[in-house]
């Protein structure tokens, strides 16, 4: 497991094996991280809303988590979700 010192990790998230967690990332309580995984830098999981409850969010298996991605609360994402960047150029 890797997790960049500019990173803040609940204790009570669960990690699995093998995850890397970017810098500057925020992972809050009620989060799972499947094994294999890679949180990039600037990325905030387990934000919780007001229909959310506490309940969990579920990160499968070789997930990858590109830089500056949100998640709410109580979502549930099987193995191998990759997130995309999308970069929109203001004139």
């Amino acid at each position: 497991m890797t997790i960049h010192s500019t990173a803040i990790v609940s204790a009570a998230a669960k990690l699995g094996n093998n995850v890397s967690i970017g810098a500057f990332s925020i992972i809050h309580d009620h989060v799972e991280i499947g094994d294999n995984s890679i949180i990039e830098s600037y990325c905030e999981l387990g934000v919780s809303n007001h229909l959310s409850q506490g309940a969990l969010l579920r990160f499968g298996a070789n997930t990858h988590i590109r830089s500056r991605s949100t998640f709410y609360e109580a979502s549930v994402f099987g193995t191998g979700l990759v997130t995309n960047v999308t970069i929109k150029r203001v004139f």
